[in-house]
């Protein structure tokens, strides 16, 4: 069996606008991108046939299956004509329902991801089609957490929806559920899971859905309700096994492998397959066969594999190999502890969750209130002169900052605020207006019985503007500006968080706070008696507008900062963290996901970073970790 086909790169579909809304549109281009960026770095990928040109051609790997199906009363299905999963699962009598089994490593997830490639192709030219939603299983946390409230949440943070675009997004005869990673639940959890999901089942999903998980289709059929078909991935046979190492032109290693019951067997597992051709310059084929047991010599497969992944140049020029080589499997070790322990296989931005240490809390939120000391030091020193407004904005700002320091992840806004939408932009400017209108109302009625007519106009107006200005900063803190349809165009133009994005995510920010800087600066200024000259307003006003700009525009980047200047100083990452997870894509450590955000909080980055197999990142959990800053 195989189901590999050519894979399309493009992402410009057929338009069926007048048929799937703008929203769905988008976020099966989002899904479109995040499948073919996790299809095409499978390993599989970088093996190539000695005839093979290389920029052309990988190698295809058939995995054998099987098709098991607890029929009850039902003949039994004839399935030996199909010869790819989109066949067998659009099978009438399996009814959009599918569970996929085997051990670790026989290819279950690229077999899912090739169903997800196959669905997505069809929803492009059939708008009545349902989207494909990848589920990672081992993101589940909350042992009590009901199934449909966390999917719903895994919508939000993985695409950027709103609750509410979640939440009816998530019906029968809108998406497709393909659940993955089953395996990587401990038994405990593994259970009650299974539990909540067979209540999901049975009580509110009635569409289509696959489970990935599970050695054996028994098992699986006797654990989860519903789901009558099972596929079974199978070892491959000792004579694939030869023509896939033939072939790469690794044949040598052939005879110390079918010697060796433990490497055979090892061999026969796709994902094994791969790191052994992949790492064949690593593997001294006598020391290998030295293990006591399949667990050792499978060690030191991963080993070998870490070995030629170091091989790939561009990281450090400072330093010795050895040195470089240990603080790189330092810092992947540490990041695989941290994905496991939090349930995080997909990571991107920096986690509050992963300063465990009550000391390292205690130096983010010191960084964190000295920011926020040092710019509300500045702010009530050009308010009030003087060291002694320095003094008490500074100790202001820091006990504000250090205390929210803690709640910052909740507070980073929603969406960025440079991405508006038609829609939101009109609502927000009839709110702002009113905003005005009413302020104005409130302070002429205040002021003109007290200053006269024209001084109660005047001051009427500028609280006016002033008002609209408060709410139209609010509601651009809170993504009121955007939506959730430009969110998605973000996602899809976007990657990194790059300066340039940062500072045109502030000029929004900065052409409300600026006169609002000014216009409160002037009014503090007269109700102390100050005496000034214009150009001293402008300027003052404009450093307060500025700072204020930087501290609700640059929350996420302030809230980062902080994470990466913590856990750097000590040792846990290097400076330049982006490029280490950069050069893990490079030499195979980690896939890079386009489209989506990684992690359990909210982020503005547009690609996630994932191990390349659940198996590596335990290993390297299991590497020892000395914390010191290189």
């Amino acid at each position: 069996m195989s189901s590999d086909r050519p894979i399309n790169h493009s992402v410009n579909f057929p338009d069926h606008s007048g048929q799937r809304d703008r929203v769905s549109q988008l976020l099966l281009t989002v899904i479109h991108r995040e499948i073919e960026s996790r299809l095409n770095q499978a390993l599989h990928h970088r093996i190539y046939p000695r005839t093979m040109d290389r920029k052309n051609q990988f190698m295809d790997m058939e995995i054998p299956w099987a098709i098991h199906q607890n029929k009850g009363d039902r003949p039994e299905l004839n399935l030996s004509e199909y010869t790819n999963i989109e066949a067998v699962f659009a099978h009438q009598e399996i009814q959009g329902r599918l569970g996929i089994c085997g051990v670790p490593g026989s290819g279950k997830t690229t077999l899912i991801l090739k169903l997800a490639q196959g669905l997505v192709n069809q929803a492009m030219y059939n708008p009545e089609s349902p989207l494909p939603i990848l589920l990672d299983v081992s993101s589940w946390q909350n042992n009590q957490q009901a199934i449909a409230p966390w999917i719903i949440s895994i919508l939000q943070l993985k695409y950027h929806l709103d609750r509410q675009t979640a939440k009816q997004l998530l019906k029968p005869h809108q998406v497709i559920l393909l659940c993955d990673g089953l395996d990587e639940l401990d038994e405990s959890t593994k259970n009650k899971f299974i539990s909540k999901f067979n209540q999901f089942l049975l009580d509110y999903w009635s569409g289509k859905i696959v489970i990935v998980g599970g050695t054996t289709p028994h098992l699986m059929q006797l654990s989860i309700v519903n789901i009558e078909t099972y596929i079974e991935l199978l070892p491959l046979t000792n004579n694939s096994v030869y023509r896939y190492l033939f072939q790469s032109d690794c044949e040598y290693l052939w005879e110390a492998i079918q010697s060796d019951a433990d490497l055979i067997q090892i061999a026969q597992i796709p994902l094994f397959l791969n790191l052994i051709i992949l790492s064949a310059t690593e593997i001294n084929l006598r020391e290998w066969q030295l293990g006591k047991n399949r667990a050792e010599k499978l060690s030191y497969l991963w080993d070998a594999y870490i070995r030629n992944g170091l091989k790939c140049q561009g990281y450090f020029s400072h330093t010795s190999k050895d040195d470089g080589d240990k603080n790189l499997v330092r810092w992947f070790a540490w990041l695989a502890q941290k994905s496991l322990k939090h349930h995080q296989p997909e990571f991107s931005d920096l986690a509050n969750i992963w300063l465990e240490n009550p000391l390292d809390k205690i130096a983010f939120s010191l960084i964190i209130g000295l920011i926020y000391g040092l710019i509300s030091g500045v702010i009530f020193w050009l308010i009030f002169s003087g060291s002694f407004g320095f003094i008490f904005g500074a100790t202001l700002g820091a006990i504000v900052g250090a205390i929210a320091g803690n709640f910052m992840s909740y507070l980073i806004p929603p969406k960025p605020a440079f991405h508006f939408s038609k829609d939101t932009l009109i609502i927000a400017t009839v709110g702002t207006l009113l905003s005005a209108v009413i302020c104005g109302v409130i302070a002429g009625s205040i002021f003109w019985p007290i200053l006269g007519q024209d001084s109660g106009l005047i001051y009427g107006s500028l609280f006016a503007v002033n008002g609209g200005l408060i709410f139209a900063l609010v509601t651009l803190f809170t993504g009121g500006f955007s939506s959730t349809e430009s969110q998605l165009i973000y996602q899809l133009q976007g990657g990194d968080r790059t300066p340039k994005e940062w500072l045109k995510n502030l000029f929004p920010y900065c052409t409300i706070s600026l006169p609002m800087g000014i216009f409160w600066l002037w009014i503090l200024w007269v109700l102390q008696g100050k005496i000034f000259l214009g150009w001293q307003l402008l300027i003052g006003g404009i450093i307060i507008g500025g700072l204020l700009a930087i501290v609700l525009g640059g929350l996420a980047e302030i809230h980062q900062f902080s994470l990466h200047l913590t856990l750097w100083f000590k040792g846990y990452i290097p400076w330049n963290y982006r490029q280490l997870l950069n050069y893990g894509k490079s030499c195979l450590f980690l896939h890079r996901v386009k489209g989506i955000s990684g992690g359990n909080q909210r982020s503005y980055s547009a690609v996630a970073y994932r191990f390349i197999h659940p198996l590596f990142c335990q290993h390297l959990a299991q590497k020892t970790i000395l914390h010191k800053r290189s």
